[in-house]
């Protein structure tokens, strides 16, 4: 009769460096809207048609406090052919939300709108302005 045998004990090993800290970088409120803006240069490239209704392109900055949903939509007045770049804000908890319009036309406008180095300044401006007015709605 054969003797059952245990292989491949296992210990438990203990790491001797201690504690690590998480050293995950917090992103930025400015990294965020770079990030969306990107994201959403890229979509809208693929996703909004030239002369025709679509469902609306969106991408969410998250901040401490709020949300903001930035988005490219057909404008309501010339829906086949015009756009718009739209940035709302809401309070999670809340059904507020307000929404202001940061640029307006045709599609490659739109997409170099999304594309201009200065475009991410006026984002944030408007976060900051979206945010004071939320504020008082809290």
């Amino acid at each position: 009769m054969e003797i059952n045998k245990i292989n491949n004990i296992k210990e438990n090993k203990v790491n001797s460096q201690g504690v690590k800290m998480n050293t995950k970088k917090t992103i930025t409120i400015m990294e965020k809207v770079e990030n969306a803006l990107g994201n959403l240069y890229k979509r809208a490239e693929r996703e909004v048609p030239e002369n025709m209704d679509f469902a609306p392109v969106k991408e969410l900055i998250e901040s401490d406090s709020s949300e903001y949903l930035i988005k490219v939509i057909a404008d309501p007045v010339n829906i086949k052919n015009s756009r718009r770049i739209v940035l709302s804000a809401g309070i999670p908890s809340s059904d507020y939300s307000l929404s202001i319009a940061l640029a307006k036309g045709n599609k490659s406008e739109i997409l170099k709108t999304l594309s201009s180095k200065n475009f991410k300044n006026v984002v944030f401006e408007n976060i900051n302005s979206l945010k004071e007015e939320l504020r008082y709605k809290d």
